[in-house]
């Protein structure tokens, strides 16, 4: 990754990383890097097997200081990308819906 950066970015639909990516976080997290993640929730998967792999990580990932965000999906009466919602993942796990 590119020397100097204060933040890192990762967006990805089936979010499972691997050991050398976990230990590049690590280490870039102790170097003051602004680490946030942006995957699909539950409900916003057409995947159970890549979420439920997520989840093995999920816990991890925030206690190590990462910003971790699970894309929502549309709200029911949405019929515009405008509608769209994110939800915050932050401190208690698993995420109740309606709680951060």
């Amino acid at each position: 990754m590119v020397r100097g950066m204060q933040n890192r970015a990762i967006e990805s639909p089936y979010l499972v990383p691997s050991k050398s990516l976990l230990e590049l976080l690590d280490k870039e997290l102790r170097q003051g890097v602004q680490v946030r993640m942006l995957t699909n929730s539950l409900h916003s998967s057409d995947g159970i097997l890549p979420y439920a792999a997520f989840l093995k990580y999920r816990r991890r990932l925030v206690r190590s200081g990462i910003e971790v965000r699970e894309f929502k999906g549309p709200t029911p009466r949405a019929s515009t990308s405008t509608s769209l919602r994110i939800r915050a993942v932050r401190f208690i796990l698993p995420v109740i819906e309606g709680q951060l």
